[in-house]
């Protein structure tokens, strides 16, 4: 894949996530011409993590936060939905180092410069996230990330 101006900044943005979140660090990742897909590992002293469902968020619907134990992922309890509003915001949006908080950096990164190459520059609203949460699952994961540029409909 040869990558556009555009390609290039949402590269180099991607690849600058670690220096902004310590406990983050980068698996495989690929920029296509229209989208891209990553493998972020967040590695938190803690041991937990905490992640949105943002198709329910985007549509109104409080299911509350996962928490993810990190060193046994295949843990995760629901936050009950909270009943005032405040209380309802404060619930669903993203938490600080959580993976909603590092795509929205991300894509703000690379937003304000692609807007200086091409005004019209535009994310989708949302975006698809997937606990892995065994090695056989990361493993498709990343084959299946490798192998996209193959499956890209060439033009030239």
């Amino acid at each position: 894949m040869h990558l556009s101006n555009l390609g290039i900044i949402a590269q180099t943005c991607w690849q600058e996530i670690p220096q902004h979140f310590k406990f983050a660090s980068l698996g495989s990742y690929i920029i296509m011409p229209d989208h891209m897909h990553g493998i972020v590992v967040i590695d938190k002293p803690n041991g937990v993590v905490e992640t949105c469902e943002m198709d329910d968020i985007e549509n109104g619907v409080d299911n509350g936060c996962r928490v993810v134990a990190c060193n046994n992922p295949t843990t995760t309890t629901t936050k009950p939905p909270k009943t005032i509003t405040n209380d309802k915001m404060s619930s669903i949006s993203p938490k600080s180092g959580s993976l909603p908080t590092i795509i929205r950096s991300y894509k703000s990164a690379v937003s304000k410069r692609a807007h200086q190459i091409n005004p019209e520059f535009a994310w989708q609203s949302r975006f698809f996230d997937h606990v892995i949460r065994n090695p056989e699952s990361g493993h498709r994961i990343q084959q299946y990330i490798q192998n996209n540029v193959k499956n890209w409909p060439r033009t030239d």
